[in-house]
């Protein structure tokens, strides 16, 4: 497997980089992560746990800096130190005012390690920057990311919310003087660019609303690691790379890219620590500070996330706990980051979500209807098994099988996206309506998602689709979906209420929205 690196320009190529200075510096973890050998964990610390026989230190320390590529952050634990990095495009970081770099590696040093912190079951942080300016709202998205995530780590909740009320932060100098610029800004977007079906339906809303939208893209290492005697690897990365190479060439563009291995911070393989569901709680914030150099260079006044309504699902656990299992990608948090994003920018930059009003299902029938020509750029699968070695689908997992009936349902082929067939009876247990579990993804591993596949796998049956689980769910539930079908269909391709979008957006947005849905 071949590391990508990203230039001074933010373009992305494969092969190893000069400026890649971010290596992991564990004695029993020596090759990098993603550098296309397989990281080996020791015999001992297989036994006991890499890190266990350290625990008494209980204080990680975390030093960060600013240097001409963008960020560097170095851990301490114990004895053991890492480096991680985040390099931006040249030119852009370069422009970008010094003290706004400063409040962003302030903000990103705290927010990048809090899910560590609670793994490491850690009593004290010590960093080498001053008091963040929005820690409030960091331990805001981390308590109500803990509770999802507790729940799925087996009753662990309280747990982890005693860990992080009972930790003791250090933070050294006062507070960087932020002189707060108006980024003059004007109608235009910087959009994430994933490759899901949110940012690719996100992506077209913006070109139709003449809203000139810049693509960024985050290239986060892949892994290959062998943890506990097992080889887990990830192939996202692979794929995202040839991704970006043909929309590039088919559509005359340039899609920046951002180099991060700060998903790596609370990676629970590289530490050797039993699974967890923790180290994710930081990931669609930190993009909020990543995309402010690009906010600053184009004066655009948006940045466009993919978040759509069925981020807001949620279900109440067994210690009463209210669960969401996005709650970064909430209309709450949604909110929460706007005020970030506002203050920083002087109210010149607003965060928003064009899907925000969309069903899972509905953005899909969006997708496929209005952008057929972006469709055959979906990847939506995690590509964290075999299967997605080479195909960017594994066709093996619960997001896979969500998006395969949801095509099927709406008329159009998988295989225009490189999906595989799915409805054979070995695929059942990849579909949260005939079964739950932990393996599954997200929304499919509580349950959350169980009616709109219900509708989903009526609207493929009524269009004659074939196949074992077909004819299985028609057999368990066919019955339901026949009787609740307007229910399902009223609820499922219903325009929301928009939470986030403003009006002069909302009213070209909504008759796209009626339009297509009518269909």
């Amino acid at each position: 497997m071949e590391k990508i690196h990203v230039d001074k320009k933010g373009s992305v190529h494969l092969g190893r980089s000069e400026e890649q200075k971010s290596e992991i510096t564990v004695s029993s973890v020596q090759p990098k992560k993603n550098s296309g050998k397989i990281i080996k964990v020791s015999e001992e610390s297989q036994k006991v746990g890499l890190f266990r026989r350290m625990l008494q230190t209980k204080k990680l320390k975390i030093n960060s800096e600013v240097n001409k590529q963008g960020l560097t952050l170095g851990l301490k634990w114990g004895s053991e130190q890492r480096k991680y990095h985040v390099l931006f495009p040249e030119e852009l970081w370069k422009e970008f005012p010094e003290d706004y770099k400063k409040v962003v590696a302030e903000n990103i040093s705290h927010l990048s390690t809090l899910d560590l912190v609670i793994m490491l079951n850690a009593k004290k942080v010590s960093f080498n920057t001053p008091l963040p300016l929005f820690k409030s709202f960091f331990m805001e998205v981390l308590l109500k990311c803990l509770l999802y995530s507790g729940d799925c780590d087996t009753g662990k909740t309280i747990n982890y919310i005693t860990r992080l009320t009972n930790l003791e932060t250090e933070f050294k100098g006062s507070p960087t003087p932020l002189e707060v610029k108006n980024f003059e800004t004007k109608e235009g977007s910087i959009n994430t660019l994933t490759f899901g079906k949110e940012s690719l339906v996100s992506w077209g809303l913006a070109q139709e609303l003449g809203m000139n939208p810049v693509a960024v893209t985050i290239i986060e290492p892949d892994c290959d690691v062998i943890y506990r005697g097992q080889r887990i690897q990830t192939f996202q990365n692979q794929h995202k790379y040839d991704l970006i190479k043909k929309f590039e060439k088919e559509f005359n563009l340039h899609v920046y890219c951002i180099d991060s291995n700060l998903n790596d911070i609370a990676d629970y393989t590289l530490w050797d620590l039993e699974y967890t569901d923790l180290g994710w709680s930081a990931v669609l914030t930190e993009y909020l500070f990543f995309l402010l150099p690009f906010s600053y260079h184009y004066k655009h006044k948006y940045v466009v996330y993919g978040n759509e309504y069925s981020c807001d699902s949620y279900y109440y656990n067994k210690e009463g706990f209210k669960c969401l299992p996005v709650y970064d990608q909430s209309t709450d948090w949604m909110r929460q980051s706007n005020t970030m994003l506002q203050n920083l920018t002087g109210g010149g930059v607003q965060a928003i979500s064009l899907v925000q009003p969309l069903h899972e299902i509905a953005v899909t029938k969006l997708l496929y209807q209005r952008y057929p020509h972006l469709a055959k750029y979906q990847m939506s699968c995690h590509c964290n098994n075999e299967g997605a070695k080479s195909r960017r689908w594994c066709s093996a997992c619960s997001k896979c099988a969500r998006c395969f009936i949801f095509m099927k349902a709406l008329g159009f082929d998988p295989a225009l996206a490189d999906l595989n067939e799915m409805l054979s009876l070995e695929h059942k247990h990849h579909y949260s309506i005939f079964n739950q579990s932990k393996d599954m993804c997200g929304f499919d591993s509580v349950g959350l998602g169980r009616d709109e596949q219900m509708f989903a796998f009526h609207l493929a049956a009524k269009r004659g689709v074939q196949g074992e689980l077909i004819e299985l769910f028609k057999k368990e539930f066919g019955e339901e979906a026949e009787r609740r079908e307007e229910e399902l269909r009223n609820e499922f391709f219903k325009v929301q209420r928009p939470e986030n979008i403003p009006s002069s957006l909302w009213r070209k947005l909504k008759p796209i929205y009626e339009e297509e849905l009518k269909k």
